[in-house]
């Protein structure tokens, strides 16, 4: 017997000991309703439907197993990710039928009005309805709904760029589907674990979670399969072009367009300039301001190398309304998440207070609010016009600073650490003591107008670990022979270097991006 007839058949025998347990708690329903729920939880969606097409052939006039099918018939566009705004009327005579019952159903009416909130991005009501499901779903212990919840909860917060926010929430996604010994579940959510350390910045946690998912996806049916396979391989292949390792990103990468941004950037990185092109032009094709805002400039530094001079004007002049018309729309966006943040602190108050003291607290949030905002707008006129100041007094500076930084370029060439450095990089037991990373640093500031100073002024939180990188990218230390020296793999520093360059220069980019940048900063 093979292994995937012997999975089939526990999976067949799971759901039927499923139902029958089910039908003893739910004994108003038919046993092949309540069967259909158990196998929408086995990821078996083809044969679920088959069942509501059988009962459909001789519907019950009874008033509960009607709602319960059409609850199902819910659950199974819940499960595919097909309901819309058109599904908000039947959600919410649902949502009210099963009110206060503190069941199964309720939580799984309040889940699916949810996430048809959360579909027209009423995120406020989407997460009223999941903090309900959330408290349900504690007194019940149902894991396979704790797995639903967590997972939208998480992704409200990410689709809001609120990244700190929705970590834990995938994190009991993830746990919830080890208890429930889930592999549909454990495969599905460790893709969004590859989210949170992405987010963390820690690649090799990255790389193991992603690749368990395409491993644990050997097993299930070939739509789930591909389900889990195609975002994960997709989300690889940007980390490996991101790190340099070309084929390897090219053996993942379909020609779908979840793809699409992939090849753009994977041609880029390779000159391969017409095609880079072709890709990059077709993503901003799209209605949004603001991938218009990252490729233009790539479109234009394109076309630039294609000697089309006039086209790269018109593509900056483009570039400068869609930087003005992303503001506008970030401007928009930031009003509604400040609104979402401060409507779910008054919906956890309004559970434990009364309405009254909920009024005057949310009063008091929007007024500090506020004050935030216009302390944040005048610190920033006074930091901009400190900067200004800051770029005259430099300007009047410069040819001054220009002779001694050639004074100080030719001292840190022909430096005995900078001559060490140059004949031991990448040797296994090379590293610098922290009185050499001292005087490193020292050399590097004098010879490029204070470059550790002004990398601060850029991002003030930069770590010295990512100085670390700097000073080494500013000796031309190749990428794995900088590993070597701080302890990491050459994918780590790959990371590191991206997203520092993010950090620096407010926008997506490469490794390679960063080592030119740093090289002529």
């Amino acid at each position: 017997m093979t292994n995937s007839r012997c999975l089939y058949i526990i999976t067949l025998i799971t759901s039927v000991l499923f139902a029958v347990a089910l039908c003893s708690c739910r004994n108003n329903y038919p046993a092949y309703l309540v069967q259909v729920d158990s196998l929408l939880l086995c990821g078996d969606y083809g044969k679920a439907d088959s069942l509501l097409a059988c009962y459909d052939k001789t519907p019950s006039e009874k008033e509960a197993i009607c709602v319960y099918r059409q609850l199902l018939d819910l659950e199974c566009r819940f499960v595919n990710g097909t309901l819309n705004s058109a599904d908000f009327s039947m959600a919410d005579s649902l949502y009210r039928y099963y009110d206060n019952k503190m069941n199964h159903e309720e939580a799984l009416a309040q889940l699916i009005l949810g996430d048809i909130y959360k579909s027209e991005r009423d995120y406020s009501s989407a997460l009223n309805c999941y903090l309900k499901t959330e408290a349900v779903v504690n007194v019940l212990n149902d894991f396979m709904l704790k797995i639903w919840v967590n997972r939208a909860q998480g992704d409200i917060y990410y689709e809001q760029g609120m990244y700190a926010d929705c970590i834990d929430y995938y994190k009991k996604y993830y746990a919830t589907a080890l208890q429930r010994n889930d592999t549909l579940r454990i495969a599905q959510s460790s893709i969004y674990m590859g989210r949170v350390y992405i987010i963390s910045n820690d690649v090799d946690s990255v790389l193991y979670y992603l690749h368990q998912a395409i491993a644990l996806s050997e097993g299930l049916s070939p739509a789930e399969k591909n389900d889990i396979v195609t975002p994960a391989k997709s989300t690889l292949a940007d980390i490996y072009t991101q790190i340099g390792e070309y084929e390897k990103a090219a053996s993942l990468m379909t020609r779908h367009d979840i793809d699409n941004e992939n090849w753009a950037y994977w041609h880029l990185a390779q000159s391969h300039t017409d095609s880079a092109y072709w890709y990059f032009n077709h993503l901003t094709e799209t209605d949004s301001w603001r991938a218009k805002v990252e490729y233009l400039p790539i479109l234009a530094r394109l076309e630039e190398r294609r000697g089309n001079s006039e086209h790269s004007r018109i593509l900056y002049r483009d570039l400068a309304i869609a930087k003005d018309s992303l503001k506008a729309h970030s401007q928009i966006e930031e009003t509604h998440k400040v609104k979402m943040l401060h409507e779910l602190n008054q919906i956890k108050r309004e559970r434990d207070k009364a309405q009254k003291q909920s009024a005057i607290r949310g009063t008091i949030s929007g007024i500090i609010s506020l004050v935030t905002v216009v302390i944040a707008i005048v610190a920033y006129i006074f930091w901009r016009r400190n900067q200004k100041q800051k770029e005259i007094d430099l300007a009047q500076k410069k040819q001054l600073w220009e002779e001694e930084r050639l004074m100080m370029l030719k001292k840190l060439d022909q430096s005995p650490l900078r001559e060490r450095i140059k004949q031991n990089a990448g040797k296994e037991n090379f590293h610098l003591t922290e009185n050499e990373w001292q005087q490193l640093a020292t050399l590097i500031d004098n010879a490029n107008n204070q470059f550790t100073n002004r990398l601060r002024t850029l991002y003030d939180g930069i770590t010295e670990y990512d100085l670390r990188i700097c000073y080494l990218i500013k000796l031309d230390v190749p990428s794995v022979a900088i590993g070597v020296m701080l302890y990491k793999s050459k994918a780590a520093i790959g990371m590191a270097r991206m997203r520092l360059y993010e950090k620096l220069m407010g926008e997506t980019g490469t490794a390679k991006q960063l080592n030119d940048f740093i090289k002529d900063f």
